[in-house]
């Protein structure tokens, strides 16, 4: 198996006109590592929702490697058990043919500085995208991100 990285992570999220857009910007601040967050660029976009409701979309991009494993490692380290099992059972249905990891995190959550998959639609949405060279394996991919909730599991466990 050749080298698997973290090439980059998007974020994505709705700040509905009912929400403090401060706060929603800081529980996509809450979802990398504190050393990383002054500097993290996010962008406003104003739309209007189905039923005219102004929406403002908030995404962020990391396309720094090095920065991206980081914000990886953390994701992983800050999920629960039950988290990291369910990511683990549906690793099918999360990943694409190119490689790219698609989580969908609780925005309240993240707010309280909690990292937690989503049991609802007030989702932050991470698109993780994974590189190998020279061309992407997706089973390698696989292997790699179950090696890491595997890892982090035996940590917790010892």
């Amino acid at each position: 198996m050749t080298e698997v990285i973290v090439e980059s992570i998007t974020s994505r999220t709705l700040c509905y006109m009912s929400e403090v857009i401060e706060r929603v910007e800081q529980a996509i601040k809450n979802t990398i590592p504190e050393k990383y967050r002054k500097d993290l660029e996010i962008q406003r976009t104003k739309v209007t929702g189905h039923y005219n409701d102004k929406i403002i979309i908030l995404e962020t991009s990391i396309r720094k490697k090095k920065i991206a494993q980081a914000i990886f490692a953390y994701l992983i380290d800050s999920l629960n058990e039950r988290d990291l099992k369910w990511i683990k059972r549906n690793l099918d249905q999360i990943i694409d043919e190119k490689g790219s990891l698609y989580l969908r995190l609780s925005k309240q959550d993240a707010y309280e500085n909690k990292i937690r998959v989503a049991s609802d639609n007030d989702i932050i949405r991470l698109k993780i995208v994974f590189r190998q060279y020279p061309r992407n394996n997706i089973t390698d991919i696989k292997t790699f991100i179950v090696k890491h909730i595997e890892d982090r599991l035996n940590r917790q466990r010892e």
